[in-house]
């Protein structure tokens, strides 16, 4: 398990584990977050739906130690992985750029960072002089 810190994580977890259900009920109360509900998510090699799962985005102003958040939510910490794009961790959450998968709509996502997605979303196709 490699340590590292950083401002932004990407976790996934099961409502059926009870420590995740608390996770979640602590990341609503206390973090900067976007969260989605996965259960339309179908196994590629064996075509059977996976088992229901949340997707979340973590944002912090100061890098964190994935050990340290891990301890905070009382879960293992190899359901952490580190964003290296906001923008990308965010649009992951409902399939954006992956038609293969299951679109989520944005209804379904629920948080804080949901206004950043949005944001994304409303300038994924516009050009740079647009964005501007």
């Amino acid at each position: 398990m490699e340590k590292y810190r950083t401002k932004s994580f990407n976790l996934i977890l099961y409502d059926e584990d009870e420590t995740h259900k608390k996770a979640l009920e602590i990341i609503k109360k206390s973090y900067d977050y976007a969260l989605i509900l996965h259960d339309k998510d179908f196994n590629e090699e064996t075509g059977e739906l996976k088992k229901p799962h949340y997707h979340v985005t973590l944002r912090f102003q100061n890098a964190k130690w994935n050990t340290a958040l891990a301890s905070d939510l009382g879960i293992a910490v190899n359901y952490l992985e580190e964003s290296r794009s906001m923008k990308r961790s965010l649009l992951y959450l409902i399939h954006h750029y992956d038609e293969d998968k299951y679109q989520y709509s944005t209804d379904e996502v629920v948080g804080p960072l949901k206004k950043k997605l949005i944001e994304y979303l409303n300038n994924d196709d516009k050009s740079e002089n647009e964005k501007v």
